[in-house]
């Protein structure tokens, strides 16, 4: 990866953005990063902190803020990137699509969710571009890779028809996450003990919402309910066998290491009447696997090979 960056050059980046005597006070807007040809300015990141913790429900303060930086940073470069590869492509993020996005995520009262943003002084238009890239951006991975997404219809149905032959319940996690990426100049049991110590003085989701380097953090680690089947064997092992509120010990996948908290778990019967249902959820649920799996794979293949300049 080609990044030219030292640790005394983010304290300044960052001091320079955000150390001022309001929160929301007006700065000039600057270059602080270049990745390719693509540019990120400090009023950028400012807005994606300030953003994100606003959406989370968390109050606005200086310690919330320092906490969010480096992983506000991280999010807009990789946000560039995928700006920076659409380029190449005719990919549209339509309005309804978008609509549907903002309507979820404010219960639909959208009228307020944008005032939110105003009250705070925040752009809701970066928001909004964010939301397109993000949907455009999945159409390019699926169009890259549908031909392996689609297989996974035939092996759920096949699932299904197996699960009803042997039983009549299928069991359901609501689960959380807190996805790191091991730094190299950094011991991995360190990394791991102080992500242990921050869950124990913050708790599961603040930890997530300010270190995971996952899409879930800033839903501060929640991936909702997960079907058992749509869950791969390891990770399956690992969750039923915690309690409703406990927390897994570190999992290890290449130069990541992953926590997991299990939230709450029902049971779901089957029959003729949902089976179509479930194997839709289950299809779908398979699919966004994969999607993360060769997103992560894509990206990370440009972050390799895009110069990224500290300015």
């Amino acid at each position: 990866m080609k990044y030219k960056i030292t640790l005394l050059s983010l304290i300044i980046i960052f001091f320079s953005i955000l150390n001022s005597s309001s929160l929301y006070s007006k700065i000039k807007t600057n270059i602080v990063v270049f990745v390719g040809n693509e540019i990120i300015t400090n009023f950028e990141i400012k807005n994606k902190i300030l953003t994100s913790l606003m959406l989370a429900k968390v109050e606005l303060n200086q310690k919330n803020i320092d906490s969010y930086k480096k992983q506000a940073l991280n999010s807009l470069i990789d946000l560039k990137l995928k700006k920076k590869e659409l380029s190449k492509y005719n990919f549209r993020a339509e309005d309804s699509e978008v609509n549907k996005y903002i309507n979820s995520i404010s219960s639909n009262n959208v009228i307020e969710f944008k005032n939110n943003f105003s009250n705070n002084d925040l752009s809701f238009s970066l928001f909004v571009e964010e939301i397109k890239i993000e949907l455009k951006w999945r159409k390019l991975i699926y169009e890259i890779f549908k031909e392996r997404v689609r297989s996974t219809e035939k092996s759920v149905e096949k699932e299904l028809d197996e699960i009803i032959k042997k039983q009549s319940q299928i069991v359901e996690y609501k689960v959380s996450e807190i996805e790191i990426e091991l730094q190299k100049d950094e011991k991995e049991i360190d990394q791991i003990e102080k992500i242990k110590k921050f869950i124990n003085q913050i708790g599961f989701e603040n930890t997530a919402l300010k270190y995971s380097s996952s899409s879930s953090a800033e839903q501060k680690g929640d991936l909702g309910w997960v079907k058992e089947n749509a869950l791969s064997k390891p990770v399956h092992e690992i969750i039923k066998g915690l309690e409703i509120g406990a927390v897994s010990k570190p999992i290890k996948k290449l130069n990541k290491i992953t926590f997991l908290k299990l939230v709450d778990k029902k049971k779901i019967s089957i029959d003729s009447k949902n089976k179509e249902k479930i194997k839709n959820d289950l299809i779908a649920a398979k699919e966004n696997d994969l999607f993360i799996l060769y997103s992560s794979s894509y990206l990370s293949r440009l972050k390799n090979n895009t110069l990224i300049e500290y300015k």
